[in-house]
């Protein structure tokens, strides 16, 4: 297996993520950067004098060089191959030594060709974004690299628009900025550096583009509608993927029962060493004191979590107890409450009853016809019989209702005395 090198190139592209989390740049600013570090990078593991023969190109310039010029390749002695390799060529015979250099240089050629290709060392829009970074604010050549942005995304901005950029961008080199707006903080690593951590690019811009003038009104309205917009374009999923590696790095086949707290833990031991810069870390006797105690740690962290589980449960079968039984309650009070609106139904008709007893009997007396009068002495004595149990029977059963109604109350009130003095007890440990 060939191994030229990989390891810086890798650097050069995994370190890419300490811009975007500790300098207020946007990664895409700086890709145009990091592409001429690559590629430059990449050629010097098969090509002689890359230096002079880079010299001050920049971006397009590069595709001028030709990386397959036999006098600018190195020799095969000249390439580093991975130590396995360099071993395993020991067995070849000096047929099979030229035949696999042949075959390396082919493979470089390709991969310095796909670059070549693919990499956006032509891209004016990416070479022009780089000016959003803080540290070109005053570059001379910012007044054209907005004014190309703004012509660049289609529809975004009018002709007058884009005419007022320049002026606007023009104020913004000349204001004060606050060192707030662009470090967030100063700390010492564990080794006593000092490092700088820096605000994100919208804290940034985000605070730049709320200054407002004397009049209230924006100071940057054009350059903020523009600045805005270019923020929120992707650079990419790269912090995603390597998070996808770091993890499969993290379960191997050999832990396979990480649990996800555990996972979290290794993820969070990662983060904090990348964060501090890596390197390494000294080892003390609390350190070790730690180590070795952390197994019984472990152990009570168990015990505690296997009681808490078992209070937990009886929570629940309590607090299901107690649903169970408002529950029933809540039903027997809907069932009486429909027995209620039955029973006023049944009164409504009882009253009707009585209605039509008084009618005949008026009916009667007004006509001086005492053939009703008979009806409706029946009628009113089954109204009224049929009204006194009717309202014998509602009242028994508000009765019984607010019987239920107490009774749920005091489940609820059980229920909540109970709550406050679990909440008691946990804070009391």
């Amino acid at each position: 297996m060939i191994k030229p090198k990989s390891k810086k190139i890798k650097s050069i592209i995994q370190s890419n993520h300490v811009y975007h989390h500790m300098s207020p740049e946007l990664n895409y600013c700086l890709f145009p950067i990091y592409a001429v570090q690559f590629l430059i990078s990449f050629l010097t593991i098969f090509q002689k004098s890359i230096s002079d023969q880079v010299g001050n190109k920049e971006g397009s310039g590069l595709l001028s060089i030709d990386h397959k010029l036999a006098e600018k390749q190195l020799n095969d002695k000249q390439i580093k191959v991975g130590e396995e390799t360099r071993k395993s060529l020991s067995f070849l015979s000096k047929d099979e030594k030229e035949i696999f250099f042949q075959d390396v240089g082919n493979i470089f050629h390709s991969i310095a060709s796909y670059l070549k290709l693919n990499l956006p060392l032509n891209n004016s829009f990416l070479r022009d974004v780089n000016i959003l970074m803080v540290s070109r604010r005053c570059d001379p050549e910012g007044n054209d690299a907005i004014v190309r942005i703004g012509r660049y995304i289609p529809g975004l901005l009018s002709s007058n628009e884009i005419d007022l950029l320049s002026d606007e961008w023009l104020m913004y080199s000349l204001q004060t900025i606050d060192d707030s707006w662009v470090i967030k903080r100063k700390f010492n690593d564990f080794e006593g550096i000092e490092r700088i951590e820096y605000h994100e690019i919208d804290y940034y811009w985000n605070k730049i583009l709320s200054i407002v003038q004397s009049n209230v009104y924006p100071k940057y309205p054009t350059l903020s509608k523009l600045i805005k917009n270019i923020l929120i374009i992707s650079h990419g999923n790269s912090d995603v993927e390597r998070g996808f590696s770091i993890n499969n790095n993290l379960v191997t086949e050999q832990r396979t029962l990480l649990s996800e707290k555990s996972i979290s833990g290794f993820r969070g031991i990662v983060d904090a060493v990348d964060f501090f810069g890596g390197g390494l870390m000294g080892t003390t006797n609390e350190m070790i004191s730690a180590f070795l105690k952390s197994a019984s740690f472990y152990k009570e962290e168990l015990v505690k979590i296997k009681a808490l589980a078992v209070v937990h449960e009886k929570e629940k079968e309590y607090r299901e107890k107690i649903d169970a039984e408002k529950m029933k309650l809540l039903e027997q009070e809907k069932e009486l409450m429909l027995k209620y609106k039955k029973l006023r139904a049944e009164q409504k008709a009882a009253q009707m009853l009585l209605d039509e007893a008084n009618q005949r009997l008026e009916n009667s007396l007004e006509k001086g016809d005492f053939t009703d009068v008979q009806a409706a002495y029946v009628l009113n004595k089954s109204g009224t019989e049929k009204m006194k149990s009717i309202d014998e029977e509602m009242t028994k059963t508000i009765e019984n209702v607010s019987i239920f109604q107490q009774k749920r109350d005091h489940v609820e009130h059980e229920q909540l005395k109970k709550n406050n003095k679990l909440v008691s007890e946990q804070s009391k440990k």
